[in-house]
């Protein structure tokens, strides 16, 4: 299964690259760019089914969901990764822990993973809005409360500063999370 991630997403970011390196050739024609869109949409919706397979793996072998553990864990701490993987990849990550704590655990690993790559002087907006709908997600899976559980409580700090954001976008996501 973890294989055939790696495989689909790798197909992925090669269409991404091959698109962006054809969109700058004065050459590449509106069919070509089209063909780059259809193949990146059916390399996401691929992924996609592959990750919801997870939810009914058999996650009782240990080495495999390491395996699965660590794929997820790089998915979700990439900033490149398609933003409409982010949800399947959370509840992956759900379905491959054993317990909801251990989930929230690894959970705030990705998002101190994250901000290591994009420190404050290179955060963009788009890292921002990356970073509060994965929180968004990961607060809809969870059952604890923010009061309860001092890992949660301290993602606030990672929302804080998306409500003051000058996209409209973000500051309604991080408002969504409070």
């Amino acid at each position: 299964l973890c294989e055939n991630i790696q495989k689909h997403l790798a197909r992925y970011m090669t269409s991404v690259e091959r698109r962006s390196e054809d969109s700058e050739l004065p050459y590449a024609t509106e069919e070509e760019l089209e063909d780059a869109d259809i193949l990146e949409d059916a390399e996401t919706f691929i992924c996609d089914q592959l990750l919801q397979l997870t939810k009914i793996a058999d996650m009782h072998e240990e080495a495999g969901r390491r395996q699965l553990l660590a794929l997820l864990h790089e998915m979700l701490s990439s900033s490149e990764m398609p933003e409409d993987l982010i949800e399947p990849c959370i509840r992956a990550m759900e379905a491959a822990h054993s317990s909801e704590p251990e989930f929230i655990r690894r959970m705030s690993e990705v998002l101190n993973e994250f901000d290591d790559e994009t420190t404050e002087e290179n955060i963009t907006e788009e890292n921002q809005l990356r970073l509060v709908t994965i929180i968004s997600f990961l607060l809809e899976h969870t059952s604890q409360a923010q009061n309860k559980n001092p890992v949660l409580a301290g993602f606030l700090d990672r929302i804080t500063p998306a409500v003051t954001s000058k996209r409209a976008l973000t500051r309604e996501a991080a408002v969504s999370c409070l």
